[in-house]
């Protein structure tokens, strides 16, 4: 959230390696923009692995469409990365 001092502004980033990738929001995250309507906005860095851009998207939840799935029972993933992996693995 960026506020000064008169109207606050939320702003949800998101990566992307690739843009065939898509975005994934929270539920939480989805009432938010559709609350704050034109007081949230979606910054996009794609990109991410060669030269990032940001492309910034106001009011995403009321100009994009999005496709609700609900998930049960609630599972809970980590995942650790090859990357990652291969910084303690030699």
């Amino acid at each position: 959230m960026i506020t000064d001092n008169k109207t606050a502004l939320f702003i949800e980033v998101k990566g992307l390696s690739e843009i065939s990738a898509g975005i994934l929001f929270t539920n939480k995250e989805w009432q938010v923009g559709t609350q704050m309507k034109e007081r949230y906005f979606l910054a996009i860095v794609s990109n991410i692995e060669e030269k990032p851009e940001i492309f910034i998207l106001p009011d995403p939840t009321h100009r994009l469409k999005a496709v609700k799935k609900n998930y049960r029972p609630v599972q809970i993933n980590w995942t650790v990365s090859s990357k990652e992996i291969s910084k303690v693995i030699k």
